[in-house]
């Protein structure tokens, strides 16, 4: 636990260190908007990095760190410098089997090499709910009418307690129905969401239409 809380790490000639005590969370915050497109990349590229450059990046702002606060921090706790990264025991966990439509050649899918092969596998093409179609500004309680509805069908078929697992949403051309989505979905009832775009659902695109099952 840090004494002091570091702003702007990225730029560290004009790094600057906030006491705790000053720093107050504001409740009731969120941003249910989508990011932009120069937001998206910026992320991706801060992320998208090699284990042994993020490493360096991290040992090297540690280490900027730890000289600004570690002096102050060993007189009050009696705490030490460590500039290594942490070695802890982990496990491979195996890669989970897919179980798709009687209907298909193949039932099952294992994968390999981090693929999942989908050539002769079907698809449950009978939904657990009836498709619906909604405006964009009553998108919400729709939302929660599908998961009130696939609840009590759940019920029906000897599922009690269980709830919906996916539920594939082809936005509307309106921008900012998608964060509203993934609040609503994600947030608050549970559901794992894929949104599509309207343009590229409608054109059934066999490579889209791949690409989206491999992503689900």
């Amino acid at each position: 636990m840090w004494q002091c809380l570091p702003f702007n790490l990225e730029v560290l000639p004009n790094l600057f260190i906030c006491p705790w005590s000053f720093v107050q969370i504001v409740s009731g915050q969120r941003y249910s908007r989508k990011l932009s497109e120069r937001q998206v990349t910026a992320l991706l590229r801060a992320k998208c990095q090699r284990p042994s450059d993020r490493e360096r990046v991290y040992i090297r702002w540690l280490h900027t760190i730890i000289m600004m606060v570690m002096d102050l921090s060993r007189k009050e706790f009696g705490m030490r410098k460590r500039e290594k990264m942490t070695l802890v025991n982990a496990r491979v966990l195996p890669p989970p089997s897919l179980k798709y439509h009687d209907s298909g050649r193949e039932k099952f899918a294992n994968p390999s090499m981090g693929q999942w092969n989908m050539t002769n596998k079907h698809f449950n093409v009978e939904p657990l709910v009836p498709f619906q179609s909604a405006h964009h500004g009553q998108m919400e309680r729709v939302l929660r009418d599908i998961h009130r509805t696939s609840i009590k069908r759940l019920e029906e078929i000897g599922q009690k307690g269980r709830h919906l697992q996916l539920l594939i949403v082809i936005l509307p051309d309106v921008s900012g129905t998608y964060g509203v989505v993934k609040r609503i979905c994600e947030t608050e009832l549970g559901i794992v969401s894929q949104c599509c775009m309207p343009r590229q659902a409608a054109k059934l695109n066999k490579q889209y239409l791949e690409n989206l099952t491999l992503k689900i």
